[in-house]
């Protein structure tokens, strides 16, 4: 008998560890931080050792509305060996994080340099400080195998990059985001993320419009990537190569639109400046969905006479949409946008296409002419990049949706849709849902190292089963699944803390997640 009321005062007490251990799990930290000169450096540095003691749940929250601006007294660096939350909160306009001046009054001429995990969301970024030139840089990423993550954002003038790669193994992210205006006078800058002589292990770039630079979206230079999903994204008015991959392993290239790109055209003496290129080789490449577009007449009218448009891929990247037979859904169809850059009249930020095509075939289109007729105006355009609903690119998308960023159109994109070509991982993995907190759907991601027999369930905390999302064989790679807080038979779950599993073979892995309402 006492044996037996041992037993069940320990299996109670496990109970009520198990129960209070996702408080401390998912009690999230947010610290609000004013707006002000150089009060983000402070907040971030007083707060060092309570984020330490939590690591992954403190976000420092800036403040929204109009004209809400955080000057940087100094480069955000060497906050510690936690990662750094950043996001806003309340309504109205996003907040600027803009580059202040330091003692002594020098310009800091770069915001972040991150040497540990980096995640900014819903945030402005603004190459443009408070005097002085526009910087080149917004962020550094500056030691091996860490990730940054800017999800939301706005992103404008940058005149070298937003995220400069400087160490390997890294993760880059961009989802939700636009970026603008990446120009400066000298023509191979402009970037967006820019890696060279580095090994990176994973590029994202998903449901993001990006509109009027340069150069290229992606710089591989003489680097290389694992992997790169590029996804549900809008590209406007970039004026060089998109992505110049140089060696890649795998590359997924899908659902995206490409209008009047690549418009500084190519010398005839060149044997490269495609739009998509991977110079050195790729392992494998699934390039589909996507509507390329360019309205030639324009776009020449920026050319000297022996100049021609660009092919869309070189060799290497044709041979994969060969060998897949994918190349029928890369089209070339006419859309419209509702209202594209050089639509606005109010802004005083205009610069046509055909004018920085000019501006680039201009002598030798070197620094040392030092022409930069693009004025640097910190303003992200009223843009609106939804297009005509007769154009094939309307349901040309591998779910029968628009291809390009989905925002324009009201569509919700949830997580990582891959499909087809995906990363193989090294080992069996299931990653924390997000969001988390949430409500009422998070997004589950998970890795399999061989095709096999999988389970994804969901369960309470005392083990009963709430929902099987899926059942069935799925290939070797990386997929996600979405849960809509239902339970079986269709009802809303309550709020709090579920448990979901990964079944595979002999394997099963767990994560907790947490409902709010």
């Amino acid at each position: 008998m006492k044996t037996y009321f041992t037993h069940i005062f320990r299996r109670f007490i496990g109970l009520l560890i198990f129960l209070a251990a996702p408080t401390l799990v998912f009690a999230q930290r947010y610290i609000n931080v004013p707006p002000g000169d150089g009060t983000l450096n402070s907040v971030i540095s007083a707060d060092s050792l309570n984020r330490i003691a939590n690591p992954t749940s403190t976000w420092y929250v800036l403040q929204r509305g109009e004209n809400v601006i955080y000057y940087l007294s100094n480069i955000v660096n060497h906050w510690g060996p936690t990662p750094l939350q950043i996001m806003s909160s309340g309504t109205g306009s996003l907040p600027r994080i803009i580059g202040g001046l330091q003692t002594g009054g020098v310009q800091v001429n770069k915001l972040f340099v991150a040497t540990e995990n980096l995640t900014i969301r819903s945030v402005f970024l603004s190459g443009l400080p408070a005097s002085g030139p526009v910087d080149q840089r917004v962020m550094e990423l500056s030691a091996d195998s860490i990730t940054v993550w800017l999800d939301s954002c706005q992103i404008d003038l940058a005149w070298q990059s937003t995220v400069r790669v400087n160490n390997g193994l890294s993760v880059v992210k961009l989802t939700n985001c636009t970026v603008s205006n990446m120009c400066n006078y000298y023509p191979s800058n402009g970037r967006v993320v820019d890696n060279r002589d580095i090994s990176m292990d994973t590029l994202i770039i998903q449901n993001c419009s990006m509109f009027r630079g340069v150069m290229q979206i992606y710089r591989g230079s003489t680097g290389s990537v694992k992997y790169a999903f590029i996804n549900h994204n809008t590209f406007d008015e970039y004026s060089g190569p998109l992505f110049n991959f140089n060696q890649a392993g795998t590359i997924v290239f899908q659902n995206n639109l490409v209008v009047n790109c690549g418009f500084v055209g190519r010398d005839p003496l060149s044997t490269g400046n495609q739009l998509l290129s991977a110079t050195y080789g790729a392992d494998s490449a699934m390039i589909r969905n996507n509507c390329f577009y360019a309205d030639t007449a324009l776009l020449q009218s920026g050319w000297p006479a022996d100049v021609s448009f660009d092919p869309w891929f070189d060799d290497t990247l044709n041979y994969f949409i060969n060998l897949y037979g994918t190349g029928s859904t890369n089209i070339e169809a006419p859309v419209k946008f509702v209202m594209q850059p050089n639509d606005i009249t109010v802004d005083p930020y205009l610069v046509s296409i055909d004018s920085i095509a000019k501006w680039y075939w201009t002598g030798n289109n070197s620094a040392s002419q030092n022409v930069n007729p693009i004025e640097q105006v910190d303003s992200i355009q009223l843009v609106n990049f939804e297009y005509n609903n007769d154009s094939p690119a309307y349901t040309l998308g591998l779910d029968g949706e628009p291809v390009g960023a989905l925002t324009w159109f009201g569509i919700p994109l949830l997580g990582i849709r891959q499909g087809g070509l995906g990363h193989v991982p090294s080992g069996f993995a299931l990653m924390q849902n997000y969001p988390n907190p949430f409500n009422p759907t998070t997004t589950i991601t998970y890795a399999l190292a061989s095709s096999e027999d999988v389970g994804i369930v969901i369960y309470s905390v005392l083990g009963q089963k709430i929902r099987t999302l899926f059942h069935g064989r799925q290939s070797s790679g990386s997929h996600t699944i979405v849960w809509d807080g239902l339970d079986q038979f269709g009802r809303p779950a309550a709020s709090g803390v579920y448990i979901y599993r990964l079944e595979a073979g002999n394997r099963s892995v767990s994560k907790k997640m947490l409902l709010i309402k």
